[in-house]
């Protein structure tokens, strides 16, 4: 009786309201085969905001603190040639005007 009562809704239902094109499959699966539908959305790919760096911008991260075992700056930038650290950060090429140098989120 339910599935009687069930058919029977659905054909009131169908007749009031014209099928969807889109939900046409859902009501007649054997009859999605022959149906062409094109796709309504497109997803487009997000990209990540990227900041603009003057290719001069050294970060370290957490890892390679850790990874060094350092609490001094002159340990950190031992590496890099154009950077020499004692009481004052210099730059080599670069006065101190034009640099700005920050350090756990605090400007030196």
């Amino acid at each position: 009786m339910k599935t009687i009562f069930s058919l029977f809704f659905l054909l009131i239902v169908l007749k009031a309201n014209p099928i969807n094109p889109l939900l046409e499959p859902l009501y007649f699966p054997s009859y999605a085969q022959f149906l062409n539908l094109e796709p309504h959305f497109v997803i487009k790919k997000k990209r990540a905001y990227r900041p603009f760096q003057w290719g001069n911008t050294i970060i370290i991260k957490r890892h390679d603190l850790e990874e060094r075992q350092s609490n001094q700056p002159s340990d950190i930038f031992r590496q890099n040639a154009e950077i020499n650290v004692s009481s004052q950060t210099f730059l080599r090429g670069m006065s101190s005007n034009f640099s700005r140098i920050v350090i756990d989120s605090v400007a030196q």
